[in-house]
């Protein structure tokens, strides 16, 4: 694993499945806890979250539509849903940038200098970006961040126990189209992209991305979980019982294969 940012960097496992996660989960962690132990459980008694700012707006519609079908179906499933207003995280998502776009300048500033030829051209246009921001641009997205931590603790999460979003707001580009980009362009694509799930880095909070079907181009669309500290459990049991309801990571061709 390599660093680059100490403040927003996030090591998580990858699997197949939030039963896979679980388990790897229980094993990497070794901290005591069994994240296997919720699942199973239905989602009766956990309180779901519905931003109802930021989040969704501009969402491309094919999201918005299958984010409507998994709040149903995890109400379905016996969870409560509940609109909730969330702290400025558009304000979050700049503090993040800011942050590891200045951490990662300085972390990788010796490598840089010494092998610039390791390094990409987007990769070396970011290191740029971060080398111009002044340490005091630093300190204020750092300050925010302890504000931000607060704020959702004692707002959105002093009521519901997750909130549901979607993980992206646009619909997933072609490779073939990424690679015509310049850097600036590809820059502003990864951020658009990630835009959603980089508050997350900030906070520090746990958070789970799964998929939730497919849009009409056949390309797979994804929601998000993100609960308070220490919830790992109740994310990978919100989101186990939701894989399990549905067929959202069944790829449309392996159905068209079958029939």
């Amino acid at each position: 694993m390599m660093e680059l940012s100490r403040t927003c960097d996030t090591a998580a496992p990858i699997a197949t499945s939030s039963r896979s996660l679980a388990l790897l989960m229980t094993v990497l962690a070794a901290n005591g806890r069994d994240y296997m132990a919720g699942i199973g459980e239905d989602l009766c008694g956990l309180r779901i979250g519905l931003p109802t700012t930021w989040y969704n707006d501009g969402i491309h519609p094919e999201i918005d539509y299958a984010l409507e079908g998994a709040a149903a179906q995890m109400r379905a499933l016996g969870a409560t849903l509940v609109d909730v207003a969330v702290p400025d995280q558009s304000a979050m998502a700049r503090a993040a940038g800011t942050i590891a776009l200045y951490e990662s300048a300085r972390v990788r500033a010796r490598d840089l200098a010494l092998r610039p030829g390791d390094f990409g051209e987007d990769v070396r246009a970011r290191l740029a970006r971060g080398s111009a921001i002044s340490e005091s641009d630093y300190g204020g997205a750092l300050a925010l961040r302890h504000w931000a931590q607060v704020a959702m603790r004692d707002g959105p999460f002093a009521n519901v126990d997750l909130l549901l979003t979607p993980a992206t707001r646009m619909s997933v580009p072609l490779a073939r189209d990424v690679e015509i980009l310049g850097p600036d362009s590809r820059q502003q694509l990864i951020g658009e992209i990630s835009e959603l799930t980089r508050p997350t880095s900030l906070l520090g909070f746990p958070a789970l991305v799964t998929p939730m079907g497919f849009d009409t181009r056949r390309l797979p669309l994804a929601l998000q979980l993100i609960g308070p500290p220490h919830s790992e459990a109740r994310l990978l049991r919100a989101a186990h019982s939701y894989e399990q309801a549905t067929r959202s990571r069944a790829h449309p061709h392996a159905a068209l294969a079958r029939a």
